[in-house]
C-alpha cells in the first residue's frame, strides 16, 4: 500500500500536470531524476519532512501529521524571474482552494515563497520554492494476535459443593 505522503505528492503532481502549467513531462517528483537545466520551465515536488504533531488515538494508532511539501519552479532566460513568479502564483491558485487535496488531507497552508536568481548581472536562471504544510491523519491498525487454541473447563453441576463433577477441554479448529 502506498504511503499517504506519497499519494499526496502524486496528487499534487497530477493536478499541476492537468493544469498545464509547464510542458508535458516537466513535473518531477524526485531530485533523483532532476530536470535538465536547459529546459525553459520545470517543476519539482519534494516532501522532505513528515512530522508527527500528536496522537488522535492509541488503539488503533492514529497520528496527526505535518508534511512539508516544497514545490520548486525553475525557469531559464531573460524573463526567468517573471516566469517563476507566474508559476508560483498559478500553483497557489491551484492548490489553496482544494484545502483537503480531494480528501487526502485535513488542510493545506502556504508557509513561504522563496525566489532565487542565478546569473552574473543578468537573470538567466531563477527558481521559486513554495513551502506548503499539509496536515493529514495516518492510521496504523492494531495487529491482533489470535493465538487462542484451547480452553479447559471445570464443571460443578451440583449445589455448589466445591467438588468438580466434570471436566472439558475445548479446542478450536486451526
Amino acid at each position: 500500500m502506498t504511503h499517504l505522503r506519497t499519494q499526496i505528492r502524486q496528487y499534487i503532481a497530477a493536478a499541476i500536470e492537468a493544469a498545464g502549467l509547464v510542458p508535458t513531462g516537466q513535473v518531477y517528483q524526485s531530485r533523483v531524476h532532476a530536470h535538465d537545466s536547459d529546459i525553459a520551465q520545470a517543476i519539482e515536488i519534494r516532501t522532505p519532512v513528515d512530522t508527527i504533531a500528536g496522537n488522535v488515538s492509541d488503539a488503533p494508532k492514529i497520528y496527526r501529521r505535518l508534511l512539508a511539501v516544497e514545490i520548486v519552479c525553475f525557469a531559464n532566460g531573460e524573463t526567468a524571474e517573471d516566469n517563476v513568479n507566474t508559476l508560483a502564483d498559478q500553483i497557489e491558485a491551484l492548490l489553496l482552494p482544494d484545502h483537503s487535496l480531494s480528501g487526502l488531507a485535513e488542510d493545506v497552508d502556504l508557509e513561504s515563497t522563496t525566489i532565487e536568481l542565478d546569473g552574473a548581472g543578468l537573470t538567466t536562471y531563477a527558481e521559486a520554492t513554495l513551502g506548503f504544510v499539509v496536515r493529514y491523519i495516518s492510521e496504523h491498525p492494531v495487529v491482533i494476535s489470535d493465538d487462542f487454541n484451547s480452553a479447559y473447563v471445570d464443571w460443578d453441576m451440583a449445589t455448589p459443593d466445591a467438588q468438580i463433577d466434570a471436566q472439558d477441554q475445548l479446542t478450536l479448529p486451526q
